[in-house]
């Protein structure tokens, strides 16, 4: 019911449709939060994608797992996809080349 006041129980997605996406049932569930907010899906531009990249909220949630994912887009031709990766690397510790 706490959800129903205050919207701090969900997370936005601003990476698309991931119709094909199958979630590994031997892999925690994080893993397919992961999957699902830093990974393309359809119909979505740069600009989104970054957005989402930028205002994901993950903290504690297998680190290793995030850097893994990210790093792709830190090296990545868009500017801002390479600065909200950038910037989400530096929660953890990561620099950005």
């Amino acid at each position: 019911m706490a959800c129903d006041i205050v919207d701090h129980c969900t997370l936005p997605v601003f990476s698309g449709a991931h119709p094909e996406y199958k979630h590994n049932p031997t892999e925690p569930l994080e893993h397919a939060i992961v999957d699902i907010l830093f990974t393309r899906g359809e119909g979505v531009s740069d600009e989104q994608f970054a957005k989402g990249i930028d205002h994901a909220k993950l903290f504690g949630l297998l680190n290793q797992y995030i850097v893994t994912k990210l790093d792709p887009f830190a090296s990545s031709a868009d500017l801002k996809l390479r600065i909200a990766a950038c910037k989400q690397l530096s929660y953890y510790g990561k620099p950005c080349n």
